[in-house]
């Protein structure tokens, strides 16, 4: 079966010097780039027999050149999005359609000594800020002078197929559905989001998908 995904992929694998490979969004699919939307149109049209190919795979969004940071010195409040939101090809379902947020798992505190971060609620994609609490001067504006190597990382297990995108969790109404073997654990397999230092390596914060 890995040899048919393999397969899959390397249809709609990206190549290094075409100019698809630079768009907002990157998606991986067992570490190799693809364009996610061939991919989900082959899952809605794909045979019986090979609907559940892509199961338990690892997926991962990525996105850099696109980040905007913004550090309120008086409100000692950093905020670090992306224009136009983020992960618009994957889902985070859950029994209710807000019953997931994204919380804060961990903070570099070489960078945020004393700060807190504000759970993502709304699921995916990620249209909001992701705001940083008591962040103080020194480094507020260290990391607003990263904003050309921060980097967006999120990845989880491909669920199913629901809406046009991959679902990253086994909640929910399914076009395509992975078989119950392959769900392990409640609610789900767990979905990561980590704010990442392109330049240095170091991640600066990590996000979880929780109730």
């Amino acid at each position: 079966m890995k040899r048919v995904i393999y397969f899959i992929i390397l249809i709609f694998w990206i190549p290094v010097m075409g100019s698809a490979a630079f768009c907002a969004e990157a998606y991986y699919i067992n570490n190799n780039h693809v364009l996610l939307y061939k991919i989900i149109n082959w899952w809605y049209d794909c045979l019986a027999e090979e609907s559940e190919l892509l199961c338990e795979s690892t997926i991962k969004c990525r996105v850099q050149d696109d980040i905007r940071i913004k550090y309120n010195v008086a409100e000692m409040k950093l905020a670090i999005g992306i224009p136009g939101g983020f992960a618009h090809q994957l889902s985070l379902l859950g029994p209710l359609s807000n019953s997931y947020e994204l919380a804060c798992t961990s903070l570099n505190r070489t960078y945020f000594s004393k700060s807190e971060a504000k759970n993502i609620s709304g699921g995916l994609p990620i249209l909001g800020a992701l705001v940083i609490h008591r962040v103080g001067k020194t480094q507020g504006l260290q990391i607003q002078r990263m904003e050309k190597d921060i980097v967006f990382e999120l990845d989880g297990i491909i669920s199913g197929l629901v809406n046009g995108k991959i679902a990253l969790n086994h909640k929910g109404s399914f076009i395509k559905t992975c078989p119950d073997a392959a769900r392990t654990g409640a609610p789900g397999f767990p979905v990561h989001l980590r704010i990442m230092n392109s330049n240095t390596k170091e991640v600066l914060a990590t996000y979880a998908a929780v109730f």
